[in-house]
C-alpha cells in the first residue's frame, strides 16, 4: 500500500510540476499593423489563418519570413516559442540557412 501512494504521489507531483513550467501566455494584439495581424496568425497555429493574413496584406510568405519580426523574434522562432508547431514546420521551408564554408 505504501508502494502504491508513493508512486500516485510521485506521479501527481510530476504533472503538476509539468503544468507549472509551462504557463499558457494569452497573447493581445495592440494594433491592427500587418506585422501584427501576421504574428497573431502564426500565434495562432493555424496555416489557414496564416495565409489569409498573408493575402489580405498582399505579402508572401517569404517575404514575411524574411522581414516580419514578432516580439524581435523570427516567425519561425516566435513560432517555436509559442508551440505553435503546424506554422513552424511550414515555416522552415522559407527560412534562408547560411552556411559558412571553409577552404582547407
Amino acid at each position: 500500500m505504501k508502494l502504491f501512494t508513493t508512486i500516485l504521489a510521485t506521479t501527481t507531483l510530476l504533472i503538476s510540476a509539468n503544468t507549472m513550467a509551462h504557463p499558457q501566455v494569452k497573447l493581445e494584439a495592440t494594433d491592427q499593423s500587418p506585422a501584427t495581424q501576421i504574428c497573431m496568425a502564426v500565434a495562432s497555429n493555424k496555416p489557414i489563418n496564416l495565409l489569409k493574413v498573408l493575402k489580405d496584406n498582399q505579402m508572401t510568405m517569404k517575404t514575411a519570413v524574411k522581414k516580419v519580426r514578432c516580439n524581435e523574434l523570427t516567425l519561425g522562432d516566435f513560432a517555436q516559442k509559442h508551440s505553435a508547431i503546424k506554422i513552424a514546420n511550414n515555416l522552415k521551408r522559407y527560412e534562408q540557412k547560411t552556411e559558412l564554408y571553409s577552404a582547407l
